[in-house]
């Protein structure tokens, strides 16, 4: 076999797609043979030249009957072309700079039912209305939410993704996927290969001397990543793929072995602030330490939600399933600050916007939830060393 291909200088990839068309054919005996298109054949050509597509059929047939059969040429590019037109209809492949790239954005749709989702270095931009599919070993994805709500199973907990989220999935984890809706929903799948994270972990861990006398990545141990739901605007990730979602939504022509690596630094840099953060909680097993890390992201997740009202321990504590003095206690050791500080950063963070707008300060101070304009006053002249007048006339 090796023989037979090596003068056609056929890469290995491609001639792995070409010798899955094997079964697409049965060999029909007459007069002549042919070889005729099973009616059940899936043909997974996606951007193969004409030429070579039919140059395959006649060394798929020699390989299998060891003669060269006769094949109607009009019949096999008319087939060919139908399947190519089908096939690109569901996918698009885009690439940096209109060169061909190892790091694609592809769209897919059902095609997503049938293959394994382990890909490396690969953004799947889905587009599904009614689609289930349990995985058995994935690859390491972050699955950014964009149209809708997607559900996912894994770790015996049901988790639903919606836009301004996204989850984080380590390699070899299994999980189940369920879509169940009359508008198609929407979402972006960055799948990241074991060697990226490890240049970017070299690049960021290493000076540049270092990196100049010894290239290569070391070979360290790939970390184990935190798996929840985490907002995009609580951490250096997140604010990195919302600023990618409208390019990846528009299809825009990206530099995608930069982006590969921007997402790789900016997983690893956040990966390690949640190390810190959870290294703070006065726990002695890593199991309930990651338990109780994930049940006070759900408390702070309550009050990115609910800052502008007003807002209780007790209803804090009971959406983290803590009880009032444990998460007071823990919110602090893992993030610095208490729940009621969490609040009034983020009222103020946003009074400063209102004010720069030009909105009055009673308005300002009842739509962020302070008792009365004197209160925010106060507490925004304390944060912010000038009252909010002096500020909007600065």
């Amino acid at each position: 076999m090796a023989s037979l291909l090596e003068p056609f200088r056929l890469q290995k990839r491609r001639f792995d797609v070409y010798m899955s068309l094997c079964p697409c054919f049965r060999r029909q005996k007459g007069s002549v043979d042919r070889l005729i298109p099973r009616k059940s054949a899936i043909f997974p050509i996606f951007r193969l030249q004409l030429t070579e597509a039919v140059f395959f059929c006649f060394v798929a047939h020699h390989l299998l009957y060891n003669k060269l059969p006769v094949v109607p040429a009009a019949t096999v590019f008319m087939l060919v072309t139908r399947q190519n037109i089908k096939m690109q209809s569901n996918m698009t492949l885009l690439t940096g700079n209109g060169m061909p790239t190892r790091q694609p954005l592809v769209r897919m749709s059902e095609q997503l039912r049938q293959i394994p989702l382990n890909f490396d270095d690969v953004i799947i931009h889905s587009r599904l209305r009614d689609f289930d599919k349990s995985v058995g070993d994935s690859g390491l994805s972050i699955k950014l939410g964009h149209i809708g709500t997607e559900r996912y199973f894994f770790r015996n907990r049901q988790v639903s993704l919606q836009r301004g989220e996204y989850l984080l999935v380590n390699r070899h984890q299994t999980f189940d996927c369920f879509i169940r809706n009359p508008t198609p929903v929407e979402g972006f799948c960055f799948y990241l290969s074991p060697r990226l994270i490890q240049e970017a972990a070299s690049g960021l861990s290493r000076n540049t001397e270092d990196l100049l006398d010894h290239p290569a990545p070391k070979s360290n141990k790939a970390p184990r990543f935190l798996e929840k739901i985490y907002r995009t605007d609580e951490n250096e990730l997140g604010r990195y793929l919302e600023q990618l979602r409208p390019a990846l939504a528009a299809h825009q022509q990206l530099d995608f072995n930069q982006v590969f690596f921007d997402v790789a630094t900016a997983l690893l840099r956040t990966h390690w602030r949640t190390e810190q953060e959870m290294r703070g909680i006065d726990c002695a097993r890593r199991s309930t330490r990651e338990e109780l890390y994930r049940r006070l992201c759900t408390a702070r997740q309550y009050i990115y939600d609910n800052y502008c009202n007003d807002l209780q321990l007790e209803e804090l504590a009971k959406a983290a399933l803590l009880s009032k003095y444990h998460l007071l206690r823990t919110y602090k050791q893992a993030f610095g600050i208490t729940p009621y500080q969490q609040v009034l950063e983020l009222r103020l963070h946003k009074a400063t916007r209102l004010v720069g707008e030009g909105d009055s300060l009673s308005s300002v101070a009842r739509e962020l939830g302070f008792s009365d304009r004197r209160s925010f006053t106060k507490a925004f002249k304390k944060k912010f060393g000038m009252a909010p007048s002096h500020y909007r006339a600065g």
